[in-house]
């Protein structure tokens, strides 16, 4: 198996472990992990989970972002043929769904790790490359019958061409040349193909054929010239029959092989229709990667912290707004981190109020040495002042609980949240005319870009009983009153506009007064907008005649973009939005 459950995790990262430390014994300090992601916000969420754990363990890492299959391609001929210091390889939403064979030159001593929720899997990856770790959500453990069927074909009999198959099937699912252990690759092949390996073409089976019969007809010939010869005796052979041996010798044989034949045709045809039924199937999408990454913190008994929590809590929140898995799938990931969100930061706010409690009591207690040290220096009577260091732990609590109830020392909130959101865009950092009115989920039902459809949104409003006034001001100035009342309003409201379901459970996050609160889907819409960077105006484009002018004093001149400067951008827009999730 080259597939590794939820519980197994962990021996995925002791192959990144183990190549470190080989690299390391045969005396090659460079990097020997190259991270491929996909731009696309949970992947990027997955590496800053992923990054975290490297550098506890010391290891050194190279990123890639990819785009596209060529840009695969591209990193195995600059790096991966390149370097022999890589050893692991880790593949993030992206390979899945490809022979990785096909687009990466893997040495023997490279293993990839793929954390991909994109499916269908590609079944070469999951049940063929034993260099390719597939990290499975429970997926794979589902697909027995896929795998059954695979490996029937691709290693058991069912799959070895054979005389009898071909003379009555007229079909050989590996080629004359293929054993069950040998694999045909095209770049390009069909589902069939991918299943079962090269079909053996018409034009093949007809040379066959004529070949037979070429040889039926030499030995028709070499007969008649020999009973020419001889008088017509034909040298006292039998004249041979056009009729092809079968192999058997009796009427009874015949027909067990017919029957064994037909056996095999046909679980051989339905093992066919299972991997062409998995193949043709739409494409749809696994459990998010930064949940798997997260899992495996737990797995390696790694102490979470806020932050690694929050880079899941984003990356399953993007699949959510994304509409890559149903509401029903994404809460009951929700409720399952609830435990986790609530032992988090509930530990956390207690070790830093812990750290609080520790430096003022310190504090009192120096400044009460300090002083009964000034006063026996000047003669006077330390009685008061030895009381207050030795036996006076009512008055240090006293000054204890002065001092946190100044303002000076009060704690920040700082933690993770669950909250209800609104599905509307960016709501506490906009008006929620302006959150609705860009939203795609209010956009799709109400068609807010017809006259109609505005006509309507202004309707709901009024009858959510919101001012013109009031739905323009940002949402973080609207009257708290009247936000609480909001959510109950537009859950009855909202039905006649078709904008049930328009609150989803969420989660927030609070910075203390360094920034404002942020709701993990304001960060899934951010770090997407970031992804989605492209040129400006003010970048230096060329004109036809091949000199570089700029907009400004050539306004009528076509902008022709640099692949290789638009590359660029988009490689600054990968890195910015991994920096966004930072603090």
């Amino acid at each position: 198996m080259v597939y590794l459950d939820v519980e197994k995790y962990e021996e995925a990262y002791k192959r990144i472990l183990e190549g470190s430390a080989k690299a390391i014994k045969e005396g090659a300090g460079a990097c020997t992990v190259l991270l491929l992601v996909a731009d696309d916000p949970d992947a990027i969420c997955a590496l800053r989970i992923l990054i975290w754990l490297l550098k506890q363990d010391n290891i050194a890492y190279k990123t890639v972002p990819i785009g596209n299959y060529a840009d695969l391609s591209r990193v195995n001929k600059e790096t991966i043929e390149k370097s022999r210091e890589i050893k692991s390889i880790v593949m993030i939403n992206c390979g899945g769904r490809v022979d990785i064979n096909d687009y990466l030159s893997l040495v023997d001593d490279v293993t990839v790790i793929v954390i991909d929720s994109h499916r269908p899997y590609n079944l070469y990856n999951i049940f063929f490359n034993e260099q390719v770790i597939h990290l499975d959500d429970g997926d794979i453990e589902e697909m027995k019958d896929v795998q059954e069927a695979f490996e029937a074909l691709e290693f058991g009999p069912d799959g070895d061409s054979s005389e009898d198959d071909d003379d009555d099937t007229g079909m050989d699912a590996y080629g004359d040349d293929n054993k069950g252990s040998t694999r045909n690759r095209q770049s390009n092949r069909d589902t069939d193909d991918v299943v079962a390996g090269q079909k053996r073409s018409s034009s093949e089976r007809d040379d066959d054929s004529e070949m037979d019969n070429d040889d039926e007809n030499r030995d028709l010939e070499n007969w008649d010239d020999d009973a020419n010869a001889n008088g017509g005796g034909g040298g006292g052979r039998e004249r041979p029959s056009r009729k092809r041996r079968t192999g058997v010798s009796s009427a009874d044989d015949f027909i067990r092989i017919q029957s064994e034949r037909a056996v095999r045709r046909e679980r051989k045809n339905r093992y066919l229709r299972i991997l062409e039924k998995y193949y043709s199937q739409a494409t749809y999408y696994g459990q998010s990667s930064s949940i798997c990454a997260y899992q495996l913190i737990e797995q390696l008994g790694r102490p979470p912290t806020i932050d690694s929590m929050w880079w899941a809590i984003v990356g399953v929140s993007s699949q959510f707004w994304l509409d890559q898995i149903s509401r029903d799938g994404y809460e009951l990931i929700v409720s399952s981190m609830n435990d986790t969100v609530s032992r988090i930061c509930i530990s956390s706010n207690n070790t830093r109020s812990a750290s609080s409690t520790s430096r003022i009591l310190y504090s009192s207690k120096q400044k009460s040495k300090q002083k009964s040290s000034i006063m026996q220096q000047n003669g006077f009577d330390s009685g008061e002042g030895d009381s207050s260091v030795n036996g006076g732990g009512q008055e240090d609590g006293q000054q204890v609980s002065k001092k946190m109830s100044s303002s000076k020392d009060v704690q920040q909130v700082t933690g993770v949240y669950q909250s209800k959101e609104f599905r509307f865009t960016l709501l506490r950092h906009w008006s929620l005319h302006s959150a609705m009115i860009y939203s795609p989920f209010v956009v799709t039902r109400l068609a807010s870009w017809t006259s109609r459809g505005r006509s309507r949104l202004d309707l709901l409003m009024a009858k959510l009983g919101l001012s013109l006034m009031e739905i323009r001001e940002p949402f973080t100035h609207l009257d708290p009153k009247l936000k609480r009342q909001l959510e109950d309003q537009f859950e009855l409201v909202g039905r006649d506009f078709d904008l049930s379901g328009s609150m989803y459970p969420s989660f927030i996050r609070d910075y203390g007064w360094r920034k404002a609160k942020v709701s993990a889907n304001d960060v899934v819409q951010s770090i997407a907008a970031l992804l989605s960077m492209t040129g400006t105006k003010s970048d230096t484009i060329s004109n036809n005649g091949g000199g570089e002018v700029t907009p400004g004093n050539a306004p009528d001149q076509q902008v022709v973009l640099d692949e290789e400067a638009e590359r660029q951008r988009w490689l600054d827009g990968f890195y910015e939005a991994y920096d966004a999730l930072s603090q």
